[in-house]
């Protein structure tokens, strides 16, 4: 804050005064801003929700010892980074905790209006410190810091089962993918046998035949009769096996109609469905995503998957899927396969949420883009003071910015062209196909100054 402030004063030409005024003045400005803060703690806070945090720090049995007894707050300090069912259902059960406590302090959260660099700095000093620690705080102190430490662990929570989520699913995704090339390479190794196998008895029956009936044709001492009779005699050898050879050319055929289909992907995906679902069923149930999907179609799927528990049916909504996934729901059996429906039902929330278009209510990695923005309202409000705040009045004007950057570029192209119609530029040359080639001359070393000279000092 010192820096910030001795950076804004020589900004605007104000003189600097001596380290202790600026001390005192930065002292009691931190000061009046947590007696705010305490006032709404006191305002808004009421006894019930006082109780609940102060709950946070009593302590509760782990695994009915008595060493086991350890403190609420302790059990919801360190999410889990696992991805084994029981780590992630330990999660889900703390984030059930944490999130009914936050939407219950919601209205407290807003009137603090706290940044989310605010609400980590509470946060962290509840993350490191002892409880004794904490609950020797004063009152309204206590709870701020408590109310910091919900917020902030409930987004951290949701990023963390997301985290969880996009893990599972991208490993499903790759293990389906690893044994479809598995199943190609498997089977075209067996295609590559059958060929040389069906080779080698073209060669030994047919070629052969063929051989023997050319040199009875071409033999000018038999007669007619007696070239049927030879060749008739030459196609009923015990070499030459018609029945074996059409066998090799029909497996041949059906190796070959193989080698033109795919894989089926989905029935790999749907194998591996349930240990999927072990992991990511309950993440799906609970997370809150936000209503602003960029995809209807699956926001639709998604609510109804929400509303059904997991439970779902034949009726579920398939307009996300594809047209082929689509017609791959349906079994031979003309059942409805469920975990195949699960598993893309996942896949596709994955690749919405990293795409973007599926966001998540409380969050902080996962957020819409727009909540990382200076709200609109704010932003038309105080436009001009945030222009100046940040040493952008010369932009102002989007319109005209835009114009006069393209007078300048213009006015630049024509130059270019000028210097290299009149040969001045000896860099630039054009090929006889019509593209251009810019060589870059060879500098030669110059001693300097340091970069770091030119950077400010804050980091």
């Amino acid at each position: 804050m010192l820096l910030a402030i001795i950076q804004l004063l020589t900004r605007k030409k104000i003189e600097i005064p001596s380290y202790n005024v600026l001390a005192d003045m930065i002292v009691a400005a931190l000061n009046q801003h947590q007696r705010l803060l305490n006032e709404i703690i006191d305002d808004c806070l009421t006894a019930t929700q006082r109780t609940k945090l102060d709950e946070l720090l009593e302590k509760e049995s782990g695994d009915g010892t008595d060493e086991g007894w350890r403190y609420h707050l302790t059990l919801l300090k360190r999410p889990f980074q696992s991805t084994k069912p029981s780590k992630i259902r330990a999660n889900l059960a703390d984030l059930d905790t944490l999130q009914s406590l936050y939407l219950d302090l919601r209205p407290v959260v807003a009137r603090l209006n706290l940044s989310y660099e605010h609400i980590r700095y509470y946060a962290y000093s509840v993350i490191k410190a002892q409880i004794p620690q904490v609950s020797r705080r004063a009152d309204e102190d206590r709870f701020l810091h408590l109310i910091a430490f919900v917020v902030y662990q409930t987004f951290k929570l949701n990023d963390t089962l997301i985290d969880t989520l996009l893990s599972a699913v991208q490993a499903a995704v790759n293990a389906v993918q690893k044994e479809e090339k598995e199943i190609y390479f498997r089977e075209r190794e067996q295609r590559s046998q059958s060929f040389s196998v069906l080779v080698d008895q073209l060669r030994k029956s047919v070629r052969d035949t063929l051989s023997s009936i050319r040199d009875i044709v071409a033999d000018t001492q038999l007669n007619d009769s007696q070239k049927v009779a030879l060749i008739e005699e030459a196609l009923n050898t015990e070499t030459t096996n018609p029945a074996e050879v059409d066998k090799q050319i029909d497996e041949f055929e059906q190796n070959a109609t193989k080698l033109h289909l795919s894989p089926d992907n989905s029935a790999l995906l749907e194998k591996r469905s349930l240990k999927l679902q072990h992991r990511v069923a309950d993440i799906v149930c609970q997370v809150q995503f936000a209503p602003n999907c960029g995809k209807p179609a699956l926001w639709d799927a998604l609510q109804h998957y929400q509303q059904k528990d997991g439970n779902i049916d034949k009726s579920a909504p398939d307009d996300f899927l594809s047209a082929a996934q689509r017609a791959a729901l349906t079994g031979r059996d003309g059942k409805f396969r469920v975990s195949l429906y699960k598993a893309l039902l996942y896949v596709e929330i994955a690749e919405t949420i990293k795409s973007g278009a599926l966001n998540l209510v409380h969050s902080e990695k996962y957020r819409s883009l727009d909540e990382y923005l200076i709200p609109k309202v704010e932003w038309d409000a105080h436009r001009t003071e945030y222009l100046q705040r940040a040493q952008l009045e010369g932009f102002a004007d989007c319109k005209a910015t835009l114009n006069a950057l393209d007078q300048q570029l213009d006015a630049r192209y024509e130059q270019t062209n000028k210097n290299f119609q009149s040969g001045k530029n000896l860099y630039l040359t054009q090929r006889p196909n019509g593209t251009f080639h810019v060589s870059t001359p060879k500098q030669d070393e110059v001693e300097c100054l340091s970069l770091a000279e030119f950077f400010p000092e804050r980091k």
